[in-house]
This record gives structure tokens, sequence and C-alpha cells, in this order.
């Protein structure tokens, strides 16, 4: 049996409508269940002409809601800066050598560094893929390693014996991240024919050595590279974005498909965060996803986006936070929140960091002494240029 999947394609934060007769029940209700976080499902009644409304929140990409059904939620950034945004945040940028920025789409892209770390991976594993020593205990009828003495005594009739021995071999973490995510990505629906072999024959290469266990996002960052697995690291820094874009399979079966999608909030913290630590003059120093503790019997915590120190004093000068939205005025609690935090980091300063040149310029002094206030940097046109007025400006309002 053959099926005809339909595509609908929808805009970032944009609201579009489609006759009843557009989109199956069926596929609806699988849309509303399970990706209601990405997009909001209005169901046709009297008040919306008997229409079919899906509303786009904060992500961009492509789902595959059924083999008949396709979203594709394009970015109101536009294609290009997405992908420079991108780049900053998962350090992407040593792989635009390797065809990357021919990328049209945002399918293409993600297809591109499919392809790239398919090829990388194949690479190594022809030239031997990183192994190391594991401590292993295990029954042998032979002497490895060191015999367990104790157990030896307590049974000393057993015909193999224990022993503790070091075993060289392959089915590390290093390795066990790459064949997970390729295992995820070789499911991805953004894939075609031309990638998916490669991605396959990769898994293929890898799994043999070193089966897949189930790893998060966060476990590709901060690891210990030597002279020995280097070159893991931008592997793992492009599995870092997979993992976090490859939502869960949800189909039954072995014919389910993740969706690749963008989570956009997240996504323009990080740029920001990254494009500072980059540009900074060198007297201070950002740090990013700081917690503090309110009070020692509270049990409450903050986690503030960013906070701005001096390099020499280690004094916080500023608390930073991210808001992609594209209000025009920014929200009272907003505002509050980021008053909260410059209070608990004993800072004057506290900014609100909006991705739109529309979102009103505030500044302010509150009675407590901080200074709160609005900063852009608008995504719409060139984001290095718009990264350095951005800078200039926070430095200014410090001064």
């Amino acid at each position: 049996m053959t099926f005809s999947t339909k595509t609908l394609e929808l805009a970032e934060y944009q609201p579009r409508s489609f006759p009843k007769s557009e989109i199956r029940r069926e596929d609806a209700i699988q849309l509303s269940n399970l990706y209601r976080k990405q997009v909001e499902v209005v169901p046709p009644t009297f008040l919306n002409d008997d229409q079919w409304e899906l509303r786009p929140q904060g992500y961009v990409g492509s789902i595959r809601v059924s083999r008949e059904l396709t979203l594709v939620i394009a970015p109101k950034v536009g294609v290009s800066n997405l992908f420079r945004m991108l780049e900053y945040a998962h350090d992407l940028a040593s792989f635009q050598r390797e065809g990357l920025s021919e990328s049209s789409t945002l399918d293409d892209f993600f297809e591109s560094l499919a392809a790239i770390l398919a090829k990388r991976v194949l690479d190594r594993a022809r030239r031997g893929v990183y192994r190391t020593y594991l401590g292993t205990d295990d029954e042998l009828p032979y002497v490895r390693g060191t015999i367990d003495v104790g157990e030896v005594l307590q049974r000393p009739c057993r015909i193999r014996l224990p022993c503790h021995f070091e075993e060289h071999t392959a089915d590390v973490e290093e390795n066990q991240i790459l064949s997970f995510t390729l295992q995820r990505i070789a499911r991805s629906s953004s894939l075609t024919p031309r990638v998916r072999p490669r991605v396959s024959r990769a898994y293929r290469a890898l799994a043999g050595l070193a089966p897949p266990r189930r790893f998060s996002p966060s476990s590709c960052v901060g690891r210990l590279y030597h002279r020995l697995n280097e070159d893991y690291r931008p592997l793992h820094a492009l599995c870092r974005f997979f993992l976090e874009s490859c939502g869960p399979i949800h189909a039954r079966g072995d014919r389910g498909m993740v969706p690749f999608l963008v989570d956009m909030s997240l996504l323009f913290e990080r740029f920001v965060a990254k494009w500072l630590h980059e540009n900074l003059p060198e007297n201070l120093r950002l740090r990013t996803q700081e917690t503090v503790e309110v009070g020692t019997e509270t049990g409450i915590n903050f986690h503030i986006d960013m906070v701005l120190y001096d390099r020499a004093t280690d004094a916080p000068l500023a608390v930073l936070d991210t808001k992609y939205k594209m209000h025009e005025r920014p929200r009272s609690d907003d505002v509050q929140q980021i008053i909260s935090y410059a209070a608990v980091k004993g800072c004057r300063h506290g900014f609100l960091v909006y991705p739109s040149e529309k979102t009103v310029e505030m500044e302010a002094t509150v009675e407590s002494g901080y200074h709160v206030g609005t900063m852009r940097l608008p995504l719409a046109g060139d984001v290095e240029e718009a990264g350095r007025r951005f800078r200039d400006e926070l430095l200014s309002r410090l001064s």
C-alpha cells in the first residue's frame, strides 16, 4: 500500500487556518497530544468558520505527524541567520568548509550535518575508533589479571576463577554517544534516500563495537579530551545538536519517525551567550546558567541566563535574561524577574534581551537602586553587526 504525504507549511508564531477537510481528525489529535508545546491546535467551530487553526509556538523544523501528514515550520529570522545562530550555539563553524553553507532550507541543513557526522564517523572507523582500558570483573577458567582471593576462599571448590582485569575496548561513552545519535538520525523524517544509507552505514560501523545507550544532550558537553580522542570534540558537538533537535519517537512499531525541531528560545539564549563570550573585552567575564539559592531555608533557586563579572575583582556587574518574544513591550512579570535576579546577585544592572527591533527601549531606576531595562539584538538583518551594536550598548550602559 502506498501513501501520499501531505505537507502543510507554517511560519513561527504565525497562526494559519485550514479547511476542515484538509486535516484528518486523528492527525489533529496526534498533533495535539504529542506536540502541543510546539503547535497549538484549535478545532473547527462556528467561532472560526469551521476550520482547523494551527498556532506554531517557538519551534522551527518539521514534524511527521503520520504517514499522511507532515508539518514544516519556517523560522521568522530567515534560514541564513538561523544557520549563523546555530553555528555559534553549537560550535559548528568548523564544518562550513564541508558544504554546510550551501544549505537553503532547514531540512537541507539538518541533512548536511547528518552527512558530515556520518562521513567523519566512517573515516574514524577506517582509521580505528577510540579505545581505552576499562576495569572488568568476570569468572574465567584461567587466571587473568588478579584473582579475588576472598571469593576463592569462600568457595574453594569452584571451577571458574573470579578475576579482575583491564580490557582494551571500544565500548566506551565516546563511541556510544555517536552510535546512539546516528540511530536517532536514521529515523528522522528529514533525511532523504540520498543520505539515509550513509547514516545507516556509519551506525552499523559503530554499533557492533559500541552498542547505543541512551544519552541526554548534556552528556555531549564538558567531556575530557586528549590527543587520542580530540577529534571526537566536534563530533560530540554535532551529537548535542541532534539530540536536542530530534524529539522522541512517538509512532508505533519500527517505522516511527522522529521530528526535527529547534527550540528558538533556547537557541537565542545560547547564541547571545556565545557571541558575548567571544566578543567581550578582556576585563569582563560571562557566566551562563548560574544557579543562585534564595535563602538557606526556602529551597528556592534562581537559574539566571547570564551574569557579567569584572574579571579583576570577580564582582557581578549585570544580569541578563533573554526573552525570545515578539512583544513590543516587556511584560511586568519579566521586569520583576530581572529585578529579583539583580537583587539576589547584588549587582546594579539587569537587562532583558529581545530579538526584535520592534521591542520598545526601556531604561529605569527602581526605588531599591537597581537599573533595569530592555536591550535588543535583532535577528532580521546582519547578526554580526547586530551583535556588535548590542555589545557596545551594553558596555555603554554599564559605564
